[in-house]
């Protein structure tokens, strides 16, 4: 019996590493979007709140940020220009 609550217990502090290691991404991906002007920094940072969406959500946002920062200032730029 020991073992199973001793499991148990390992496997809720794994759980809530987890979302706690989530939540820091979530804020330091806010404001990197926010840093780089990429429109609607929020839904970057939404996508990683949702469980296991942020194993998703991570690499492709640290993958492509550098392209999302220069498509939302093309934009802008083409918008403001005209």
């Amino acid at each position: 019996m020991p073992t199973i609550v001793y499991s148990e217990t390992i496997v809720m502090v794994g759980v809530a590493l987890v979302l706690i290691v989530q939540y820091l991404c979530a804020i330091v991906i806010y404001y990197d979007a926010k840093r780089l002007g990429i429109e609607n920094p929020s839904h970057y940072s939404m996508g990683v709140y949702v469980p296991l969406g942020g194993v998703l959500v991570i690499p492709v946002y640290v993958s492509r940020r550098k392209d999302l920062a220069g498509t939302d200032r093309d934009e802008t730029s083409a918008a403001e220009a005209d």
